[in-house]
């Protein structure tokens, strides 16, 4: 494949020489020579340069992990922001019930993302306590799957 690539540019700048080098009189046959062999690069470019003869590089599986983990870098940012405007709404009125719960299940997914179940457990056990009533059937499920 390389050496197409390197024949090619190779013809194309001996033809482009064609029209200073004044024993090449043939000027009309070097331009369609040198269109020719440019289209033909091309096409050699366009084959192997579209992942057709490269599918261990350019898989559809390496595709789809490369956008999952872009995804997963956005959510972790929204995470964060999340986090950190809870903890302000917080430091400005700590008696704020919704932001106290909310952030309590924030901490939890995020001990659950390092491993760690039982401060995860703690979490929204406590966040039970601050929790509105419809919701407090959800957390109760939670905690129950994490407990052995």
């Amino acid at each position: 494949m390389i050496f197409y690539f390197w024949f090619t540019t190779a013809l194309l700048l001996i033809l482009a020489f064609g029209f200073f080098l004044p024993w090449i009189r043939a000027w009309r046959f070097s331009l369609g020579l040198i269109c020719l062999f440019s289209v033909i690069s091309y096409g050699f470019y366009s084959y192997w340069g579209s992942s057709r003869e490269l599918p261990h590089y350019y898989s559809t599986e390496e595709v789809d992990y490369r956008q999952k983990q872009a995804d997963f870098q956005v959510l972790l940012a929204e995470f964060r922001k999340a986090e950190f405007r809870l903890r302000l709404r917080l430091e400005q009125d700590p008696k704020d019930i919704d932001a106290a719960w909310r952030l309590l299940d924030l901490l939890a997914i995020k001990a659950l993302q390092d491993g760690n179940r039982k401060l995860a457990i703690a979490y929204w056990e406590s966040a039970l306590d601050r929790v509105p009533q419809h919701l407090k059937l959800q957390f109760k499920e939670k905690i129950l799957t994490l407990t052995p």
